[in-house]
């Protein structure tokens, strides 16, 4: 991985079609920090029909239409993560199946949690992921904006995070 980073950060469609994740996949030296849910790819080619305005944020909504052929150039190439790649224990499976089963976006949380549970951290603009979590039987910490930059600087050092990061 890029910086000397042992595990990627997986960024949700939220923070995808955000300015930040913009920047993030123009610049050459973060691309190498993250990975995408396998399903964004397959949604981004009409392979799953999932409305945009469930995943992506209220204020990058107008530019979304725009920016989709965009992104789903931009993401070959990038490493995606899908359920099958981590070996979760029994608990975490069965969250795992009701978030397949009862969200509707169940493939893409699903994707997510296993990919938190199994690597690292998950960037998201929205609240979905948390609550499809909480929903599905997670116990959810939540930590300040201060405390969750910390733990992002754990994965990618803060010279490589962009400064509209920090500020959004």
């Amino acid at each position: 991985m890029a910086h000397g980073q042992s595990k990627p950060v997986m960024l949700d469609p939220s923070f995808l079609f955000s300015r930040s994740g913009f920047e993030w996949i123009e610049d050459p030296h973060m691309r190498g920090n993250f990975v995408v849910p396998r399903s964004v790819g397959l949604w981004l080619r009409g392979e799953i029909d999932w409305s945009g305005e469930d995943l992506v944020a209220p204020d990058d909504r107008d530019q979304f239409s725009d920016r989709r052929d965009w992104m789903a150039e931009r993401l070959e190439g990038i490493p995606s993560f899908s359920t099958g790649d981590a070996k979760l224990p029994r608990v975490a499976q069965l969250i795992l199946d009701d978030l397949i089963l009862d969200d509707r976006a169940g493939l893409l949380r699903a994707e997510e949690w296993a990919f938190l549970l199994s690597h690292s951290v998950l960037l998201s603009k929205l609240r979905h992921p948390v609550e499809a979590f909480r929903d599905a039987g997670a116990t959810v910490i939540e930590v300040g904006r201060k405390v969750g930059l910390k733990l992002l600087e754990e994965v990618i050092p803060a010279s490589a995070l962009t400064r509209s990061l920090a500020l959004s």
